[in-house]
């Protein structure tokens, strides 16, 4: 079979071929000569066409792959953009911090293009603790009691005037007066064999501890009440004479005491007039210890009362009698 002549050149064909008349045909043909100078049978034709075809896929994908990285990059910016993202901090508020990427280098064919952002960090809210409210009360602080180390102080008023609000016996009876006078308080017991009771109105103790300062100005004895109800004459009554003595008695009414606990003498006391001691009582449930000056004279048991006021006492055993106090504490357990 004869082999068909091909010419030496092709024209180019026109890209529109209906207005060929008026643009000419494309300038540059091919050299069929130098193309095809060593073909010699259809298969090796066939051969060169598909280099020819697979050199213009490659061709064809070496234009196509810079802009498909280039819509690849853009969808990433815009993923990795500036966004508010709201998060919960710790204090349970929301809040909205923009998370940015790092710098991008995107390189095209064509020419370099560099994206940087920069980051907005808002500050979290700082927690403000706001301080739990202190409640007000009569509760004075204080350190622990001297006598048990457990009791804690709740009274300490100075006696120099009624203004603490313990409400002190100030009105005067037929068994004696109670005064604020040169910042002390001072009992006064004009009759003989009697006793002048002065109360803090305004108190009420269980299991506590009582101490007050007394000096015996004139007469014979001064002392204090404790789990009282002045009002009903029900009460403890620890009292200290100028001579040495001490007695502790029991009252559930008018006149006479009731029960004598106590009635001795001891050398802890500061005898004589214008001395001044340091009475005290510790009430923990039926057991009543007595101290002067910081030291104990007995412990008695007893649960008649239980709780009550407390008070300050002048008695005038033979003599009128004027006692000063000063200076009274309750530590309570």
């Amino acid at each position: 079979m004869k082999e068909p002549e091909i010419p030496d050149t092709i024209a180019a064909p026109s890209l529109f071929p209906g207005i060929s008349s008026v643009i000419p045909p494309i300038a540059p043909t091919l050299s069929i000569a130098s193309v095809f100078s060593n073909m010699a049978s259809p298969k090796r034709q066939n051969k060169l066409r598909l280099v020819v075809v697979v050199g213009l896929l490659i061709v064809g994908f070496g234009g196509i792959l810079p802009f498909v990285y280039m819509i690849g990059t853009r969808s990433r910016l815009a993923n990795n953009s500036p966004v508010g993202r709201t998060l919960l901090n710790n204090t349970g508020s929301a809040h909205t911090t923009f998370f940015s990427p790092t710098p991008i280098s995107v390189r095209t064919p064509s020419a370099s293009l560099t994206l940087k952002t920069t980051a907005t960090v808002f500050p979290r809210p700082t927690r403000v603790v706001s301080p739990s409210p202190t409640s007000t009360t009569s509760v004075v602080a204080g350190p622990l009691d001297p006598y048990t180390s457990k009791g804690i102080l709740v009274l300490d008023d100075p006696l120099s005037n009624n203004g603490q609000g313990y409400n002190w016996d100030l009105k005067p009876t037929q068994f004696g007066t109670c005064t604020f006078t040169d910042n002390a308080y001072h009992v006064v017991a004009p009759n003989t064999n009697t006793y002048h009771r002065c109360t803090a109105q305004n108190t009420n103790f269980r299991n506590f501890v009582y101490e007050v300062e007394l000096t015996i100005v004139t007469g014979d004895c001064g002392g204090i009440l404790f789990r009282a109800n002045a009002s009903l004459w029900h009460y403890y009554y620890f009292h200290i004479c100028q001579d040495g003595t001490y007695a502790l008695y029991l009252y559930t009414h008018t006149g006479s005491a009731n029960t004598t606990f106590l009635d001795s003498s001891t050398s802890s006391i500061h005898v004589g007039l214008n001395q001044t001691n340091l009475i005290a009582i510790v009430a923990n449930n039926d057991l009543l210890s007595l101290y002067v000056n910081h030291q104990l004279l007995n412990i008695q048991q007893d649960s008649t009362f239980n709780y009550g006021q407390i008070a300050v006492v002048a008695e005038n055993e033979n003599n009128p009698t004027e006692v000063m106090f000063r200076n009274a504490k309750v530590w309570r357990f």
